[in-house]
């Protein structure tokens, strides 16, 4: 599946405070290490994989072996650690925006700003609109004496 950058930018905030799930070492990608991936993107779809130093094969190659053998989308890499993602075959979690630019998430978002534009159109106790929507500060008036 290829994404586009809007889908890819969604997703690399999402993954932002993500831990890595795997840690790829001295044996590199095996059949066992691309088998537990293939579980971990099923259950988290958004996953974090990082090479140690250790590692023998550089994260590009592992990532493109990923992508071949499991059908996963390579959404970002820094340094040592790559970010993959499927949606799941089964009642899929992230909704990703569509090639439009919309999605669920971004309709719940406007939907809950036009919820707080009504709230915000309030009345002062003199029945004037505020322009903010937030309370004035009240001041008492100052007398000569003070």
């Amino acid at each position: 599946m290829a994404l586009t950058g809007k889908q890819r930018r969604h997703l690399l905030g999402l993954a932002h405070d993500l831990q890595p799930v795997l840690q790829i070492g001295k044996a590199g990608p095996t059949q066992a290490l691309l088998k537990e991936l293939d579980r971990a993107v099923e259950a988290h779809e958004l996953v974090k994989i990082k090479a140690l130093r250790e590692c023998p094969t550089e994260l590009s190659a592992i990532v493109a072996l990923a992508e071949l053998n499991l059908g996963v989308s390579s959404v970002g890499a820094v340094g040592r650690a790559a970010i993959l993602y499927r949606a799941r075959k089964k009642d899929p979690k992230i909704v990703i925006p569509d090639a439009a630019g919309s999605s669920k998430s971004v309709k719940a978002a406007k939907t809950a700003k036009t919820a707080k534009a009504a709230k915000t159109n309030r009345t002062h106790k003199t029945g004037k609109p505020h322009k903010t929507g937030k309370p004035r500060k009240t001041t008492r008036a100052r007398t000569d004496s003070e």
